[in-house]
């Protein structure tokens, strides 16, 4: 399972029981469920940046999680124990020892600054990172709000391609080794057991239009069955699971997520990485947010392809 309350992020399409919410209506709801995310995101950031400087410049408390500043505490330590000896036993001070333990306490202070400098990067690279996700939430809600309204000239199967999969697979290939690849994968329209590939980014489009695997025999089908995301960091872990032999890169991880339309899942946003482990935390959140503006796409979507139907039908 996700760390990631799912039904605290879909809530917004949901509503009050058998009542179904406009798509503005739960376009803005979904704006503000993200803006409040935002904020509370940023005021963590903020206590962290106030945490760690403190933490850093506590010389000898961080000298006790460094390997380096162990050692150079343990010596500072048995210089200021033999110090002590010998004062107590009224001897003279030794200027190599005080020599000791000058550089020892120069040298756990170097320590200290290198553990504060490596610790406020990685929280810029982190803060940076939740940046980069909020931007591309925020773009991908104002982009869909005006293809909605038609104030743009595109269809929602390009906005999902261009718009929404694309960036957001740029932004999770953190490694340069690392093949990403989303995909939202709706039952086939002939054949209800079989996935077919709607949108993708990262796979090829030979792979993406001869996609057709039967649901059950997918990991994919539990986000689809039980309507709960799922996450799995090693797939090579379950029984159930096997690679695809025409993939251009193996699977190691996958996260699956339902698409929700009201009361009734339409599919499943996936999102695989060639290494373990590749989703933390904050990826899983930031995909999950993400399913949100794609479940919202493809809603208008779908009733765009019923209103069609019924168009061509006729009426009785």
């Amino acid at each position: 399972m996700l760390a990631h309350d799912w039904r605290t992020s879909s809530a917004w399409g949901q509503g009050a029981p058998g009542v179904r919410l406009s798509r503005q209506d739960r376009l803005c709801s979904y704006r503000r469920l993200l803006v409040r995310r935002s904020r509370n995101k940023v005021g963590d950031s903020q206590s962290d940046q106030g945490w760690l400087p403190k933490l850093g410049g506590e010389i000898f408390r961080a000298a006790a999680v460094d390997m380096a500043g162990r050692a150079l505490t343990a010596v500072l330590l048995a210089a200021l124990a033999l110090i002590a000896l010998l004062v107590w036993r009224g001897g003279s001070i030794p200027a190599w020892i005080a020599l000791a333990v000058v550089l020892c306490v120069t040298a756990i202070a170097f320590v200290g600054r290198q553990k504060r400098a490596r610790d406020e990067a990685a929280l810029r690279r982190e803060v940076g990172r939740h940046n980069e996700y909020s931007r591309h939430l925020q773009n991908s809600l104002d982009a869909l709000q005006r293809v909605i309204s038609g104030d743009v000239d595109a269809e929602i199967p390009f906005f999902l391609d261009q718009a929404v999969l694309e960036p957001a697979q740029r932004i999770l290939s953190e490694k340069p080794a690392e093949k990403v690849r989303l995909s939202v994968l709706l039952p086939d329209d002939d054949n209800s057991q079989l996935w077919s590939m709607r949108w993708s980014a990262g796979h090829s489009i030979i792979g993406k239009l001869k996609y057709a695997k039967p649901i059950a025999e997918t990991l994919a089908r539990h986000a689809f069955e039980d309507g709960e995301p799922q996450y799995w960091p090693d797939t090579t872990e379950q029984t159930e699971f096997q690679q695809n032999p025409l993939a251009s890169a193996p699977m190691h991880s996958l996260v699956s997520i339902p698409i929700w339309e009201g009361d009734e899942i339409l599919g499943v946003f996936n999102a695989i990485s060639s290494e373990k482990e590749a989703f933390d935390d904050a990826e899983q959140t930031f995909l999950a947010s993400l399913a949100g503006v794609i479940a919202v796409a493809v809603s208008v979507w779908h009733q765009g392809q019923e209103d069609a139907e019924d168009s061509d039908r006729g009426p009785h």
